[in-house]
């Protein structure tokens, strides 16, 4: 497995899907959920082996993409 894990945030099961084959096929080590709030809880649990964040535009739920936390407070 690669160390660069990769956070997939999509509400769209076939385009999440697609999207996590091709980057799987990549090498990519992905977690994958559903909502803004999942990833928040995510982000805040994985520590320093979360490089990147790939997110829907349009996410069901009660944050979107605009609200959904992308900068790295952690020290």
């Amino acid at each position: 497995m690669s160390n660069f894990v990769t956070l997939l945030v999509v509400d769209d099961t076939s385009q999440r899907e697609a999207l996590a084959d091709v980057l799987k096929d990549e090498g990519f080590e992905l977690i994958e959920c559903t909502t803004a709030e999942s990833a928040e809880l995510i982000i805040a649990s994985t520590g320093a082996e979360l490089r990147a964040l790939i997110t829907d535009h349009n996410l069901a739920g009660k944050m979107n993409s605009p609200t959904t936390p992308t900068a790295d407070t952690r020290k």
